[in-house]
């Protein structure tokens, strides 16, 4: 009796596994896998400094070009601190100055234009070091895109290191996908492959770049990273869809 409910729950355990097994061959064999569409060049610009936002010039959906001033700090604090340093510097290269003369009339000790002369270099790396900081007061976009997520708001206080905006590419796509390791026999730098993606039906036509060194020891799947071969319009970083290689890509699988 033991022995015939064991198979007869062998069997059942087979006819449910079964019809996910034919799936995954069909899959396979078809070579029609799942990518996702992701932006060459993303980011999340974060507040270089803390203090208080006078403006933010970019709004959520706003695409902007690179070099475009997005948040600008109130920075009167900074500029004070930098004309300080100028002053200091004006005043050290005079002191300078005034000690070189007197040297020429032996009036003063080799020592003292020295340290007079390190007081000048001491002054110029302030400002430099003042100047930086203002700097700070203006982010740009670093390259064109549009802004997918904005945190903050004019007249509001950020800390340092306080995302503010998050910036992406809306041009330079890649599409990322998961194959079978097993298709490494087949598919290598420079396969061809579709991308249809499912919300609008678009087809881009794209071939391997890269290939992740790396095979996910459970799945026993591997990454590979797609560039479109043509324009790539219609499609957002985000969108996922099918991904078709040619018939002879799977063949192996």
């Amino acid at each position: 009796m033991r022995a015939g409910w064991l198979i007869g729950l062998f069997t059942a355990v087979l006819m449910v596994a079964a019809p996910a097994a034919v799936r995954a061959q069909t899959v396979s064999g078809d070579g029609d896998i799942r990518g996702q569409i992701s932006a060459v060049e993303h980011t999340v610009l974060a507040a270089p400094r803390q203090g208080r936002i006078l403006e933010v010039k970019a709004r959520l959906g706003e695409r902007v070009a690179k070099g475009n001033a997005l948040v600008r700090f109130d920075c009167r604090s900074p500029q004070a601190e930098r004309d300080v340093a100028r002053a200091r510097l004006s005043a050290a290269r005079a002191q300078h100055k005034v000690n070189k003369d007197l040297q020429a009339y032996q009036n003063i000790s080799a020592l003292e234009v020295e340290l007079s002369g390190a007081e000048v270099e001491r002054a110029a790396a302030e400002l430099k070091v003042a100047e930086v900081r203002l700097g700070d007061c203006v982010v740009d976009a670093p390259f064109d895109g549009e802004v997918v997520g904005r945190n903050v708001n004019p007249y509001q206080w950020v800390s340092a290191g306080e995302p503010m905006l998050e910036l992406s590419s809306v041009v330079r796509f890649e599409i990322e996908v998961v194959v079978p390791a097993a298709w490494l026999t087949r598919v290598k730098e420079g396969s061809a492959l579709t991308f249809v993606a499912d919300a609008t039906g678009q087809t881009v036509a794209a071939k391997v770049a890269r290939i992740v060194d790396r095979i996910d020891p459970v799945s026993q799947t591997v990454r590979l990273i797609a560039t479109p071969t043509g324009e790539a319009v219609g499609v957002r970083p985000g969108m996922s869809g099918a991904v078709r290689f040619p018939a002879s890509a799977g063949a192996d699988s």
